[in-house]
């Protein structure tokens, strides 16, 4: 968290929060390292490269790549194409959603809560939401647990359970996926339904005989050699999914193997649910997490989706134990990939063999998530309820592993969940924003699973799981979203050399997998050459083909460096050749005085040539072995393709662009463009706040701001020019983590606390990020998809290089937005914006070192000789740019706040008196000046050339300070 936090929004409430999730269009440039088309019959197309930002860039109509940051950790797909064309995405802290799988936009926070109790109930750990579709509701209904604030209205003891609500399970409901969602209150029948209601034990001090204990018809406690009734009175328990009642009964009947309190908290810390619907009965099921046994795991009937049946309720995995009767008897310990007390997240797969066998595959995360050994797990059952048996390492027992890869990019992933598409799987994943550092930041991943038949620990044929991943590297687009699919599935495979397996080439497996358990690695297989050899892909009938991957081997000494030779056979007989197709050299890590050593090759990646549209009858593709290797493993080739007639006919052209799919660009004033160029005449007319900051006598940074009213929404313009500084940005940090702007806005009127207040984040690549406080700074439901929109210009040259000193950011707020953002938009002269600005983000360019991070708080102001006291200030604009500033500041001794503004005002503070200096420019008048709410008779004020001054003795707290202009 951003240490702003601690002395500027602490004045903010936890409301809810906006986002904007900004898609920038990319066209592909025409140069070497995307379109080598030297001795080739049709130009290559190998459609990825890097930008001048460091972005890996790619063709998002044929592919997609991993290293794309989006959506958050703890995901779960939700399929609502049928009902709205859209999959939502469920992450701790938000709500993402997506028409293709691949590219997300934030479309709200997980809640926003109605009360102040709710408030408290939703206080932190908002964690792991998983949503379902119920048609006998007719609603969307979200799984979910939170901790509550502790309840210290009731002391523990004579049976009364502890207040801290540590991990407790909810459910809510909406209307809309997106929501908003209420939580359902199981004392309200109203809320839950007649039938559903909770009745529990509130009251103290009920003794149970040893005949109601041995019963198990009663919660208890056991205080010395006393059983008490448990009681619940706590504020937050008619909002717990589990009656604690029956909870309690529920473990009470493991014995002593469960306990009832975790740490002093509230005893059911329970996390991770997830919602499963039988497909071989139709019945409802709950699995989750069961923090309180050491990291079990928990299945339970559902009678309803509100209505949970402990009857029908069962423990089916504990940690460190392959099934729950050896851990209730204590016997056969030890798992040996699981290395901490972790079993959670879990999410089940229903599938049939081709025998007819069908079994329940309850995948689950297994270690810290923090920690780049987080993985998924399997586990077996041929009932729902289990008994489940945990696989072993040699039958698949690792779903998703990076630590098997040996990945240099990839850690921690796990957290899943599943969809299927056109005919293909997928897993749904959470990894580390940051691969060396691994902890709490996380995004969503997403790449293709398969079923492979093993053998299992007594010999018979087992179908498993098997994922093609975990990936960071441009992957197809799932087929159902793409106009393209791998047409291989349609050819006749044939290769030059017959000593060569070519069916790995072919099966739909990804070789990923360095260290793997070596009797699993085994049923993943490549092809091997030891020569140079050609493989022939031949069609029945004429298809067109558009790009060839060719993916490496998982094992350094057999990978190859580049394809020698890609041949497109048409119709006619005629060859079309692109040779030399390189293999990315991003995907490798070399070593020694001339970087000649290979050290490393990313599993899953591939050689990738894209062409035009090209209709073909056979595709060959040839490779060769390098110098010094004894063969080359080819873990399988892809041909992008469809049937029938091309469509994007490059036939004689050698430049080639493409242009990625944008979000949407709201209407604009006629004769408008937002360009960073503030041609138009408005931004002339407009009145502009000037700020510098510096945080020494070279390194210091000018901003400049204003804003005026269109037909179609406010314009926002943004200046920045840097002094001993380069502007910088890394796609893989936030846009706060950038080279960025970052302010608080809100109505002029808005109080600190209000909800109509939010963060705004300008990136210095033109990307909007809009956000409100709600356990966390996530987004906002937004009804339409009307956002805010900026573009950038860059000063002195392109973002990451050492001549780029500043950039220029137009912006439009569409009124519509601010309508739904709470703004009254019904009369737009009285109108009027606050801005607080909190931060200029900086980052320097020097060599290749471009993440040295500085950032100048509160641009508009800044402390010295004080630790961080920098007053709260609160612009605000009108429709003709700046009206007035205003200043609230705490004096503690000496210290001095120096602000250019337009109209400019110093500030300069010695002692208990303060001596504000104002100086009006560009015309401006001073209107008015107010210190603490009284008006000062501009009269009074001492006139020094252009400027005025103000004295105001006997300051020891806080001052009010307004200046208008005029």
């Amino acid at each position: 968290m951003k240490n702003i936090r601690k002395f500027v929004s602490l004045c903010l409430a936890a409301v809810m929060l906006i986002s904007m999730f900004a898609f920038v269009a990319c066209d592909n440039k025409n140069d070497d390292n995307n379109n080598n088309d030297s001795g080739n019959d049709i130009p290559n197309y190998q459609s990825t490269g890097t930008d001048s930002l460091g972005q890996v860039y790619y063709n998002k109509n044929l592919f997609y790549n991993n290293s794309t940051m989006q959506g958050g950790p703890d995901p779960q797909v939700l399929d609502n194409t049928d009902r709205d064309g859209y999959y939502y995405l469920f992450v701790t802290a938000g709500i993402w959603r997506s028409a293709n799988l691949t590219d997300w936009e934030e479309v709200g926070p997980l809640f926003v809560p109605e009360t102040d109790e709710l408030k408290k109930v939703l206080k932190e750990n908002v964690w792991a939401p998983e949503t379902v579709y119920d048609n006998e509701l007719g609603k969307y209904v979200m799984f979910f647990s939170s901790t509550a604030e502790t309840d210290t209205s009731y002391s523990t003891g004579k049976g009364v359970v502890s207040g801290k609500g540590y991990c407790v399970m909810h459910v809510a409901l909406s209307d809309k996926p997106e929501g908003p969602y209420k939580i359902v209150d199981f004392s309200d029948a109203g809320s839950c339904g007649a039938d559903n209601v909770h009745t529990y034990n509130t009251v103290k001090g009920k003794v149970l005989t040893a005949e109601q204990v041995a019963s198990n018809d009663y919660a208890y406690v056991k205080e010395g050699d006393t059983y008490y009734q448990a009681a619940f009175p706590h504020y937050f328990t008619k909002y717990l999914l589990f009656n604690p009642d029956a909870i309690y009964k529920f473990l009470q009947s493991y014995g002593d193997i469960t306990n009832n309190s975790r740490n002093g908290k509230y005893s059911q810390d329970t996390i991770d649910p997830h919602p499963f619907v039988d497909p071989a009965t139709g019945n409802k099921y709950l699995f989750c997490t069961l923090g309180q046994t050491n990291n079990a795991m928990m299945v339970i009937r559902m009678k309803n989706w509100l209505q949970p049946d402990f009857s029908e309720a069962r423990i089916v995995t504990a940690h460190d134990y392959y099934t729950v009767e050896d851990w209730l008897a204590g016997t056969n310990r030890g798992v040996g990939y699981e290395q901490t007390n972790i079993n959670e997240g879990p999410h089940v797969l229903y599938h049939t063999d081709k025998n007819g066998k069908s079994l329940y595959y309850l995948t689950y995360s297994i270690n810290s998530y923090g920690q780049s050994s987080y993985s998924v797990a399997t586990a077996i059952a041929d009932n729902v309820l289990g008994p489940y048996r945990k696989l072993r390492a040699e039958e698949g027992a690792l779903l998703l592993c990076s630590m098997t890869t040996e990945s240099t990019t990839v850690s921690g992933a796990g957290h899943h969940s599943f969809i299927s598409k056109g005919g293909q799987d997928f897993i749904v994943y959470h990894r580390h924003n940051d691969y060396t550092e691994g902890g709490n930041a996380r995004y969503t991943a997403i790449d293709e699973y398969k079923w492979i038949t093993v053998k299992d620990k007594d010999g018979n044929d087992l179908d498993v799981p098997y994922t093609n991943g975990p990936t960071d590297s441009v992957q197809p687009l799932p087929e159902a979203y793409s106009e393209y699919r791998n047409i291989v599935k349609d050819a006749k495979v044939s290769v030059t050399d017959a000593e060569v397996d070519a069916e790995p080439v072919h099966d739909g497996l990804l070789s990923v997998h360095k260290t793997a358990n070596e009797t699993f690695m085994s049923y993943i297989k490549e092809s091997k050459i030891t020569q140079k050899t050609t493989f022939t892909f031949s069609f029945d009938k004429p298809i067109t083909a558009r790009a060839v991957l060719v993916y490496n081997s998982a094992l350094e000494q057999s990978s190859f460096r580049k394809v020698d030779l890609v041949e497109l056979v048409g119709t006619d007989g005629k060859v079309k050749t692109i040779h030399d197709v390189q293999f990315d050299r991003r995907n490798m890590e070399f070593a020694g005085e001339d970087a000649s050593e290979l050290m490393y090759v990313r599993s899953g990646a591939a050689a990738v040539t894209e062409f035009y549209d090209t209709l073909v009858k056979e595709v060959r593709v040839t490779l060769s072995v390098p110098e010094g290797q004894e063969d080359v493993g080819i873990s399988e080739i892809r041909i992008l393709g469809k049937d029938g007639q091309p469509t994007y006919t490059g036939e004689g052209k050698s430049e080639y662009k493409f242009t990625n799919p944008v979000g949407i660009i709201p209407d604009l004033d006629n004769g408008v463009a937002i360009d960073g160029e503030f041609a138009e005449e408005q931004w002339a007319n407009a009145r502009w706040l000037k700020g510098e900051d510096r945080l020494s006598s070279t390194q210091y940074a000018d901003i400049e701001f204003t804003t005026w009213y269109g037909e179609k929404g406010v314009y926002f313009g943004m200046k920045v020019v840097e002094h001993e500084s380069r502007i910088y940005h890394n796609t893989k940090r936030d846009s706060y983590m950038n080279s960025c702007i970052e302010m608080y806005m809100g109505p002029a009127d808005a109080e600190p606390e209000s909800n109509k207040i939010f963060e705004v984040d300008f990136s210095c690549i033109g990307t909007i990020k809009c956000k409100l406080n709600l356990n966390g700074w996530t987004s906002f439901v937004k009804e339409k998809r009307i956002m805010p929109y900026a573009a950038v210009k860059p000063l002195g040259g392109e973002v990451n290089t050492p001549e780029c000193y500043g950039y220029q950011i137009e912006a439009i707020f569409p009124y519509e937005f601010l309508k739904e953002a709470g703004y009254d938009v019904s009369d737009k002269d009285k109108l009027v914006l606050g801005i607080n600005p909190v931060h200029i983000w900086s980052f320097n360019h020097d060599g290749t070192d471009l993440n040295k991070d500085r950032n100048w708080s509160n641009w508009g102001e800044k402390a010295i000789g004080a630790i961080w006291n920098t007053p709260s200030t609160w612009f605000t604009f009108g429709k003709n740019g700046l009206v007035a500033y205003e200043v609230k500041t705490t004096i503690n001794g000496n210290g001095k706040v120096k602000v250019e503004v337009n109209g400019g005002l110093g500030v300069m503070f010695a002692g208990g008196t303060a001596q504000i200096v104002i100086r009006t420019i560009n015309g401006a008048e001073l209107q008015s000046v107010t210190v603490d709410g009284k008006a000062i008779d501009l009269s009074t004020l001492i006139k020094d050339g252009g400027s005025y001054k103000l004295i105001v003795t006997n300051v020891n707290a806080d001052i009010d300070l307004v200046i208008t202009t005029k």
